[in-house]
């Protein structure tokens, strides 16, 4: 006897018109389970058919913990072309979604790795972000992703997370 199962992963892409902004992304394997909102810093350029390394361990993690799928938002929205140009790749848009996403998740994860210590206008941006979350009555919902030790925040591509995340 064979048994055959068929499911599906609903995908959407919220971009800009023109294309120039993604604001997230959004996969639903179980729309009866909690969704989570994954914070990393730019979008990548995956679509529906092709998958890159950064979601395909957001899915594989976020499906781990039991999740029913998940938002991808970035801190900044503009297809990154020149990572120098941090200063110029977010809008308002960007911050409306990211609210919005959070609103519809159990928690918001943040995982943009090392940056923030690097980067003055990404610590910026990162500050902003969570000011507004803060205004919004969302903090209460942030976590961070770590690893066993629990001292730094991970960017999911990071090794160290990359099998396992831990959540703090």
């Amino acid at each position: 006897m064979v048994k055959e199962s068929t499911t599906a992963i609903d995908v959407t892409f919220l971009e800009s018109d023109d294309g120039k902004h993604r604001y997230a992304t959004k996969r639903v394997w179980d729309a009866e389970s909690p969704l989570v909102t994954v914070l990393t810093l730019y979008p990548t350029n995956f679509n529906y058919v092709e998958n890159d390394l950064t979601n395909f361990l957001i899915t594989s993690n976020v499906y781990k913990l039991g999740y029913g799928g998940y938002y991808s938002a970035n801190l900044f929205s503009e297809k990154l072309v020149d990572k120098k140009k941090y200063k110029y790749m977010s809008d308002d848009v960007n911050d409306e979604i990211i609210v919005n996403s959070v609103k519809d998740s159990e928690v918001i994860i943040l995982a943009y790795g090392s940056m923030p210590k690097k980067s003055k206008r990404v610590r910026e941006r990162l500050d902003e972000l969570l000011d507004l979350l803060k205004q919004k009555k969302l903090d209460k919902k942030l976590r961070t992703l770590t690893d066993e030790e629990k001292t730094n925040c991970y960017h999911p591509l990071s090794v160290k997370v990359r099998k396992e995340w831990v959540i703090m």
